[in-house]
């Protein structure tokens, strides 16, 4: 039988293939830096095999394994060297051995043609099992446990056949940590959505009549498709997950810290999915309970929840993004808006509890909304008054320098809610209506009395010309 995997939407696999890209960018900048002279003369090894058998991951080990039969001992050892290498690739080549489709056919009969092979899986987890490492191994690579991924993956037999599950087991030395409270006894039955690039390692033994192919990969990403307390989840982590965020990139966020390099996946991946949602979408999962309270004491709470603020935009300034951000995901540009919304009460922080170090804020309190457009009303600029109102994810407490805050103490740090959204709103507050209408009123009386006055004289200057000619 032949079978290909059906493709998701265009923009959804466009992202997904991203997130999978920026696993290997995680790892492999710093191993490129000092293996530049490899680097370049690899870049004639146009294959995954070939490009690992450089690595130290050549016919030896690949020898090892024996398909259609369980992984054993001698095949770990293959295994867990193929693992600590999956971060090597630099994106580009990934991009250029990724296939987005599957012969399923063609593993099961000929799987040594498919060794090592990339391919994008999209599908659910069935079931999760935790394996221990040797103490020996544990250290040399840097992992005490490595975990098997059962995945049932979208697949089709042909067009006009109805769908089946293609089930599929992924080695991978973590996984999300939220997954982990999952496991009972280094075993887990979770069923989430997820997507992986995926290196075909081996053909496994059948299960309930069904090939099961062995792969191995550098993370799983995952989208939620389910609040749930368990794991964590809420709604506007469901909806971003659903639209191609890997939401395991969160467990990486550190609230009143400045933007981290390990944020900067979810960060990034979370404006791309904006681009893809509508307005009404965002609209339709917020929260009007989480006021600014909330998300200063308890940021880990509402991390991903939609939230509607209002305020004062003082100032807007455009981010050019020109690295692999705006080639993966689409990102080449935002808007850093920052906001000052009014307060019902006063917000005081202090340091510990040196009362010398306190600062209040009275009647406004800043925010910091980062946003990939901007509504017609709304332009750039320094020294602003905008009154907008904004729908956006809450994503962290961001810590940056700021005049109020760091004019006594370089080093302390303003803390503000931070918001990636789509589309501010421009606001016309009743007072710039009435206004307004006051302006309309003034123009009205003068264009009247203009005209009275064009009306008397000309009346005058007949009267004028009467008298004269008497």
């Amino acid at each position: 039988m032949n079978g290909y995997s059906p493709k998701p939407p265009c923009y959804l696999l466009k992202m997904l293939c991203a997130i999978m890209l920026a696993y290997c960018c995680s790892n492999s900048n710093s191993w490129a830096q000092e293996n530049t002279d490899f680097e370049d003369l690899s870049q004639q090894l146009s294959t995954p095999l070939g490009f690992y058998e450089a690595l130290g991951f050549g016919e030896s080990y690949i020898e090892k394994l024996r398909d259609e039969l369980p992984l054993d001992e001698e095949e770990e050892e293959a295994l867990f060297r193929i693992l600590s290498r999956l971060g090597k690739p630099q994106p580009y080549r990934i991009m250029q051995w990724l296939q987005f489709s599957i012969d399923w056919d063609a593993l099961q009969t000929d799987p040594f043609a498919s060794r090592l092979n990339y391919y994008l899986l999209t599908g659910q987890t069935e079931r999760i099992e935790e394996l221990p490492l040797l103490p020996e191994l544990a250290e040399k690579y840097g992992s005490e446990h490595y975990y098997r991924v059962f995945v049932s993956v979208d697949a089709s037999i042909s067009s006009a056949e109805k769908k089946k599950q293609q089930q599929v087991m992924v080695c991978v030395f973590d996984i999300p940590e939220s997954w982990k409270a999952t496991l009972d006894d280094s075993v887990s039955e979770i069923k989430q959505p997820v997507s992986v690039a995926a290196c075909f390692l081996k053909q496994g033994p059948p299960h309930k009549e069904q090939a099961v192919p062995y792969f191995v990969a550098k993370n799983i990403a995952w989208h939620p498709h389910s609040v749930s307390e368990e794991l964590g989840t809420n709604a506007g982590q469901v909806l971003l997950g659903t639209h191609g965020v890997d939401i395991a990139e969160y467990e990486s966020v550190v609230d009143r810290k400045p933007i981290r390099i390990e944020e900067r996946e979810s960060f990034y991946q979370t404006l791309s999915a904006t681009s893809h949602l509508s307005s009404s979408q965002i609209q339709a999962h917020v929260v009007s309970e989480i006021g600014i309270e909330q998300m200063l004491t308890t940021p880990e709470k509402y991390r991903g929840q939609v939230v509607r603020i209002s305020g004062v935009a003082r100032r807007i300034t455009k981010i050019v993004e020109d690295s692999d951000i705006a080639q993966r995901l689409g990102v080449n540009h935002y808007y850093e808006i920052n906001l000052f919304i009014p307060l019902e009460q006063s917000i005081v922080s202090r340091i510990g509890t040196d009362d010398s170090t306190r600062k209040e804020f009275k009647n406004t309190y800043p925010i910091v909304v980062c946003s990939r457009e901007l509504a017609p009303g709304i332009e750039e600029g320094e020294n602003l008054h905008v009154n907008i109102t904004v729908d956006g994810f809450f994503y962290k407490l961001w810590a940056y320098q700021s005049t109020f805050m760091s004019s006594e103490n370089k080093q302390r740090r303003q803390v503000s809610p931070l918001l990636i959204a789509k589309r501010p709103q421009l606001v016309t507050l009743e007072d710039e209506v009435a206004v307004d209408y006051a302006v309309a009123w003034l123009l009205l009386v003068l264009v009247l009395i203009s005209v009275c006055g064009v009306g008397a004289g000309y009346l005058f200057s007949g009267k004028s010309k009467s008298v004269r000619k008497n």
